[in-house]
């Protein structure tokens, strides 16, 4: 995934986190680049079942855009 893309796609799943009234004060989200590109790395010492939500998410708007992103 492309900077740029990974930047568009953890600020929407943040945004869709706080329309479902998650605390997103306590997430912390990462864009970390690896050998193959960027990936994003979410945690939460606070509620980690939003880090899992986070994840599902992201794993959704992946999925939904696919043909929109370079992955």
């Amino acid at each position: 995934m492309s900077y740029d893309n990974a930047l568009a796609a953890s600020k929407q799943v943040v945004g869709l986190l706080r329309t479902e009234g998650y605390k997103i004060e306590y997430l912390k989200v990462e864009i970390v680049k690896n050998k193959n590109g960027f990936f994003i790395e979410a945690s939460s010492e606070m509620d980690p079942l939003m880090a899992g939500r986070f994840r599902h998410l992201l794993k959704e708007y992946t999925k939904t855009y696919r043909k929109y992103i370079s992955i």
